[in-house]
């Protein structure tokens, strides 16, 4: 017996399989290790110097020793340490954590995609495999009532040519049935390469119960999230550039050897310390003009925020309608089928006893399978509209 399968299995194995997800937690981790970068950068960096250098002269050849000393023999350990980085540091700290609340908000969306789609293919797989059972079921009916038409033919009751309509009809539904299970099958092998799940079985799948989430304010939905989060990082931006444009001022000093003359050196050891101080002045107003991209930049965020909160709203309306009209119709087709149904039960009675033709109680038949198909579609669209209104209402 085919084993089940729920919704909630294959986005599990989607979610927990997909690569785009787990891209977005490696880059978390790559940003904290920036956050101990700028917090490395603020200690005193040390470096070692080592240098031996020989220039050969005489009165026609070499280098001008007043240049080269002839040799220098250097061996110094220095130390500096960039002062008054505290605005900078804190702005590249803010920068860090607007980017991880980026890759947060590109992982929730990402989820919802990918959960989106995993449940619009399960619900056309589902519909599929409805179909496929309802197929059976008529072909069931349909075969319980063929030894006795058969019967009732020879006797002569029912013409030939009407029992061979029913026999078409049992060989159509049949047919139909085989295609609705190949349709099946390719809708699961598809839903199983989504997920990533290497398996060729054949499942039988749940209903997958798809209910209308609570829609939520527009302002907490992570796409709105996202504008705010980009307006932050215009700002600091525009911060890091007029910082950028302060004074600088770096302590530096070293100790070690300093000699010209190698036997010598063991004489010179000393050690030198100073500040470097860097005040811009003059750039060709590059300044102004980064801050003049950074307000277009923004300019720009904020109409696409403006255009999505407006729209937000009124697609939400929009497809509500469309599914409160889909429940009004939905009970109007199942009342159609019951009707139908009940039909089907007193034409089976009146076939049986010879009092109805063989071309109507197919022709009844027929309404039946046209009735569910169409529900079958209704019910289709309604769950992708739901699933629809829960993706962008989350």
């Amino acid at each position: 017996m085919a084993q089940q399968r729920s919704l909630d299995y294959f986005l599990n194995q989607a979610l927990s399989g997909s690569p785009l997800l787990k891209d977005y937690k490696y880059q978390i981790l790559s940003n904290a290790q920036d956050s101990l970068l700028v917090k490395a950068v603020q200690k005193p960096q040390v470096t070692a110097t080592g240098q031996i250098l020989v220039a050969p002269f005489n009165n026609n050849f070499g280098y001008d020793e007043a240049i080269t000393n002839g040799q220098n023999y250097i061996a110094v350990m220095g130390v500096s340490q960039n002062m008054f980085m505290k605005p900078y540091n804190e702005n590249l700290y803010e920068n860090i954590s607007l980017q991880n609340k980026t890759i947060s908000n590109n992982a929730k969306l990402t989820e919802q995609e990918l959960k989106k789609i995993i449940t619009d293919k399960y619900i056309i797989a589902y519909i599929a495999y409805s179909e496929f059972l309802s197929g059976k079921e008529i072909l069931a009916l349909l075969n319980e009532e063929e030894g006795l038409l058969k019967l009732l033919a020879e006797k002569g009751i029912y013409k030939q040519s009407e029992y061979l309509s029913f026999i078409i009809e049992e060989q159509t539904e049949e047919t139909s049935i085989l295609q609705q299970q190949i349709e099946y099958k390719q809708d699961l092998y598809e839903m199983n390469v989504l997920c990533g799940i290497s398996d060729t079985a054949t499942y039988i799948l749940s209903d997958p119960d798809i209910r209308q989430s609570s829609a939520i304010d527009v302002e907490n939905s992570p796409v709105y999230k996202q504008f705010k989060v980009d307006s932050l990082m215009n700002i600091n931006g525009q911060r890091a550039i007029n910082i950028s444009y302060g004074p600088s001022v770096k302590w530096f000093a070293d100790a070690g050897l300093s000699s010209t003359e190698l036997l010598q050196t063991y004489k010179h050891f000393g050690f030198s310390f100073g500040l470097n101080v860097s005040v811009p002045i003059y750039d060709g107003k590059q300044r102004e003009k980064e801050l003049t991209k950074l307000k277009i930049k923004e300019d720009s965020r904020k109409n696409y925020q403006d255009f999505f909160k407006n729209q937000y709203s009124a697609k939400q309306l929009q497809i509500a309608q469309k599914i409160q009209s889909y429940d009004q119709l939905e009970i109007s087709l199942e009342k159609q089928l019951s009707s139908i149904n009940s039909l089907i039960g007193i034409n089976k009675l009146q076939l049986n006893n010879g009092e109805l033709s063989i071309s109507d109680y197919l022709l009844t038949i027929k309404n039946y399978i046209e009735t569910k198909h169409q529900l079958s579609l209704l019910q289709l669209e309604k769950s992708q509209m739901i699933n629809e209104l829960n993706y962008i209402s989350f």
